[in-house]
């Protein structure tokens, strides 16, 4: 599995597994959607692994759909940040 660096603090480095999605619907709000998901990790007091890989998947998910505002509940994006492959159940 591919790996994606996304953080590095001191002399340690966050990474999330790379998601492969296909078609990218809509690109814009994909940053937006990372960075509400770095703030989720950080506001539940999560840790950097958990943080990186939960804003990873939030963005690769608002790629998926129409618009700039990512429609995904927390409980969707922690699924598909753990799923082995890359389908989407919605």
């Amino acid at each position: 599995m591919s790996k994606v660096l996304l953080w590095e603090r001191l002399c340690f480095v966050y990474s999330s597994k790379k998601h492969t999605i296909a078609p990218i619907i809509d690109r814009v709000g994909g940053g937006d959607a990372f960075s509400a998901g770095i703030l989720h990790g950080i506001l539940s007091k999560r840790d950097f692994d958990y943080t990186v890989s939960f804003a990873t998947a939030a963005a690769a998910l608002k790629h998926t759909i129409y618009g700039d505002c990512n429609q995904f509940s927390i409980e969707e994006v922690e699924e598909f940040m753990n799923r082995q492959d890359q389908r989407i159940i919605r």
